[in-house]
């Protein structure tokens, strides 16, 4: 059996954008810093960090930011949803430039990050496998823990966010 972990943070609002700070959702202040967030990106994106972390090794930490966690969020349950029929499933990481996916191997899957190096060229990061009915089970847990959030926080979410899709993937 495998520790998986799954959280999600939303980055810190900065009128100058010089501040990278990141919150977890289950934070007394998130919902005051995801009404600035969505209130300056028109109620539609919200920016921050999905953070898998599987037997205590971080799999997406803070080079996995994403301009929209609904997005990302999106995709990973779509991957439980398709249970991962064609084998691979597209992560996407909203402006950031790494290329992610999950891969199915049998009853297992793992994660699969691809990005360039300054010093090494092109890289490849592997995550430790995990069973798949595992992975699943966290995903739709931690998915629901957002959508949670987003409802009993009010947040002021336009209905062109994919925060929407999230929710309906969901219920089906």
């Amino acid at each position: 059996m495998s520790n998986i972990k799954i959280e999600t943070y939303i980055l810190k609002f900065s009128d100058t954008g010089d501040v990278f700070d990141l919150i977890p959702i289950h934070s007394p202040h998130a919902k005051e810093e995801a009404i600035k967030q969505l209130e300056f990106n028109y109620q539609v994106d919200l920016p921050g960090l999905v953070k898998i972390t599987i037997d205590d090794v971080v799999v997406f930490g803070e080079d996995e930011t994403t301009e929209d966690i609904f997005i990302t969020w999106n995709s990973l349950v779509s991957a439980r949803k398709s249970q991962l029929k064609e084998n691979r499933q597209d992560i996407i990481l909203l402006d950031n430039v790494e290329d992610v996916y999950l891969e199915r191997l049998d009853d297992i899957a793992q994660f699969v990050i691809k990005y360039d190096s300054h010093l090494s060229g092109k890289q490849l990061k592997k995550s430790p496998a995990v069973p798949i009915i595992e992975l699943f089970e966290e995903i739709h847990k931690s998915a629901h823990e957002l959508v949670q959030f987003c409802q009993n926080g009010n947040l002021p979410i336009s209905e062109e966010s994919s925060c929407y899709a999230l929710i309906e993937k969901l219920k089906a």
